[in-house]
């Protein structure tokens, strides 16, 4: 049997190459069904804006409002991609199909990762494209956008590159380093999804979700126990003069979480055999 001792990223990308063309048709109604949920969310947005006539700038309002909801779909769909991670090793087959690869380990992995990261934003941004394409077009034949609402015909796409509104968002509320704390809980998340990917077979998305949640549960539960009822005046202290600093090591922990998620990853794909053992199941 031939043995690969140098990483090639050439193989990587045949690897990538092979997934795309046996994943197409997944790929295609990805960018099928995308558009149309976007298409609910704008629908929604225009619904609600019924009552948020009065705001000085309609368009950034529009913006904003129809953010919230893409924000939440397009994390899950991260989330759920990411927890599919080793879709194709599902049956026996498709281990066997994967393992017998004329690649080493690590190759297959990077490429499996790359594809569950990039296949998601692709169908995003072909979900976003189309949808706000279709809005310009469709609403104003349905009777939408008249009057004082004929500002929004036009795209949202320059809207949502400036989003002043969020980047103020992150700086109040978290200070200094907000943007950074919150990339680094969502790049916690993922690796946690691809984490939960590699390790169960089956509903993975709901496993690792239903963990996550224990955890955030339980975590906060504790916290509830053994912290005092009444926040001594010196922690009151030490959080403003030190707030910045303390936002700046819990991003900092999470990327580190992150690295060790990916790594554990990693590890148990290693481990993956054709016919595998009953205790990865057990939850």
């Amino acid at each position: 049997m031939k043995t690969y001792n140098s990483f090639s990223f050439s193989r990587v990308g045949l690897l990538v190459k092979r997934d795309v063309v046996e994943n197409w048709k997944i790929f295609l109604y990805g960018c099928l069904i995308m558009p149309v949920v976007f298409l609910w969310f704008l629908y929604e947005g225009v619904a609600r804006f019924e009552w948020t006539k009065y705001y000085a700038n309609l368009y950034e309002r529009y913006v904003e409002d129809v953010m919230d909801d893409w924000n939440i779909a397009v994390f899950n769909l991260l989330f759920l991609s990411a927890s599919l991670v080793m879709a194709n090793m599902h049956t026996k087959e498709g281990r066997a199909n994967m393992l017998i690869l004329p690649a080493r380990d690590d190759e297959k992995f990077i490429a499996r990762s790359v594809y569950a990261v990039v296949a998601p934003l692709l169908v995003f941004l072909v979900g976003i494209l189309l949808a706000d394409l279709i809005r310009m077009y469709l609403f104003p034949l349905l009777g939408y956008y008249q009057g004082e609402f004929e500002v929004l015909r036009q795209s949202l796409l320059p809207g949502l590159w400036e989003m002043k509104e969020y980047q103020s968002f992150f700086h109040s509320q978290w200070g200094e380093w907000g943007g950074l704390f919150m990339l680094s809980m969502t790049v916690c998340a993922h690796s946690c999804y691809i984490l939960g990917g590699n390790f169960w077979r089956k509903y993975p998305f709901i496993k690792t979700s239903g963990l996550i949640f224990l955890l955030v549960v339980g975590g906060a539960a504790i916290l509830y126990m053994i912290l005092p009822e009444d926040v001594p005046s010196w922690y009151d202290t030490l959080m403003r003069s030190y707030y910045d600093e303390f936002i700046l090591a819990c991003a900092i922990l999470l990327f580190m979480w992150t690295i060790l998620n990916w790594y554990w990853a990693y590890r148990v794909f290693r481990l993956s055999e054709v016919v595998e053992r009953k205790r990865r199941f057990l939850l």
